[in-house]
């Protein structure tokens, strides 16, 4: 009797271990490696572990590509995030502070900062991501979590800038939310699930499942 209790007692115990690793959550969730663009850290639509201080703001133009071709040829999302970076590689020649990243967070701005504490290994390079119609959006970064490409997503003309032949054209954000947007499309019409995408450049994006995890449906 001793003994049937006792096995009852570790097969509910290892029932309790076996569901309570299935539902922990990756410690690694939501954070990613960014990459450099003049040797610039790109913070974009994610927040740096880091504090930092803000050194100066800088403010997308209008691409002349798109006014010149009527809205037909657009700046990537990359094309105009490396223009930032370009900028604040130029200010850093001429700063007393070191110029370290480019925050970006939405919008028609984004911001050249200098990190007011040091690094340590779980905080250079790293970065919280945002979340986009549900799900994680990695933009010029990589996931810390493990994971393997579901399908790969594409852009498409962009509406505002064709209307308009090229006089008013997407911010950074609006290119990411499309891509994020036609990946759910994508996702219901051919019935393959995702849990992010990650964009890193060009005029296309991955939409990924990360291993281990159970995929989020498609929107």
């Amino acid at each position: 009797m001793k003994t049937s209790r006792t096995l009852l007692i570790l097969a509910i115990a290892t029932i309790t271990c076996t569901a309570w690793g299935q539902n922990t959550v990756s410690p690694d969730k939501g954070l990613a490696r960014v990459q450099k663009m003049h040797g610039i850290e790109m913070y974009v639509m994610a927040e740096p572990l880091r504090a930092y201080e803000v050194l100066e703001e800088y403010r997308f133009s209008k691409a002349g590509t798109s006014f010149i071709t009527g809205g037909l040829v657009n700046e990537s999302a990359a094309q105009k995030l490396e223009k930032a970076a370009r900028k604040a590689a130029e200010r850093a020649g001429r700063s007393g502070k070191s110029v370290d990243a480019v925050v970006y967070t939405g919008g028609k701005r984004a911001v050249i900062v200098h990190f007011t504490e040091p690094p340590t290994d779980a905080t250079r390079g790293i970065a919280r991501v945002y979340k986009l119609q549900g799900r994680e959006m990695y933009v010029m970064s990589e996931p810390l979590q493990q994971y393997e490409v579901a399908f790969t997503v594409l852009n498409g003309l962009k509406i505002k800038s064709a209307v308009t032949g090229g006089l008013v054209n997407n911010g950074v954000d609006e290119d990411i939310n499309q891509y994020m947007s036609n990946a759910g499309l994508q996702s219901q019409q051919n019935g393959i699930p995702f849990d992010a995408v990650i964009y890193t450049g060009g005029k296309g994006a991955a939409a990924i499942l990360f291993r281990n995890q159970s995929a989020a449906k498609g929107e």
